[in-house]
């Protein structure tokens, strides 16, 4: 009975993460080797701290990689909320990676309010450049019927995006 549960919760979560499909970014190698090898090596509080600390300083890579950390919960208990301030500020800085993760963090409302709008449009901007963005977009668009004010308030806020670049 325990094993059918276990199948059964098993079920619900895959179902779950597959209405978008896609997995989120993984920390990507910056300038900084060192950071990068503790991370890979398991030492999630340091990698994590020193991101923090040069998140700060605004290093876009470091942003992604802080707000990944957050997300992930390396050295702390998950904190989506804050995580998608980082992505954020990477994201407004043109890192694929974090538009990425912005937008499934969106569509999936984990930790975060759901908004199919913002998701749509970070995964848009992201799917430019990365195959898992334009895989992710196509399963969002599948699984949500956007009405027409919503697809006029995506086009308003790619418009300004772009105008902006």
């Amino acid at each position: 009975m325990k094993s059918i549960i276990r199948i059964f919760f098993f079920l619900i979560i895959y179902n779950l993460s597959a209405t978008v499909n896609a997995g989120i970014s993984q920390p990507i190698k910056g300038d900084d080797d060192i950071l990068w090898q503790a991370y890979k090596n398991g030492k999630y509080n340091i990698a994590c701290n020193g991101w923090k600390k040069r998140a700060r300083e605004n290093s876009i890579v470091s942003q992604f990689n802080y707000g990944y950390c957050l997300e992930m919960g390396l050295n702390n208990s998950p904190r989506p909320s804050e995580a998608t301030i980082w992505y954020g500020k990477a994201a407004e800085s043109g890192l694929p990676h974090a538009q990425h993760n912005l937008g499934i963090l969106r569509a999936e409302g984990r930790g975060i309010k759901k908004d199919i709008i913002l998701a749509y449009f970070w995964l848009k901007i992201s799917s430019e450049k990365l195959i898992s963005s334009r895989k992710a977009l196509n399963n969002l668009h599948k699984n949500n019927k956007l009405t027409k004010s919503q697809v006029k308030k995506i086009n308003q806020l790619l418009r300004a995006y772009y105008y902006k670049k």
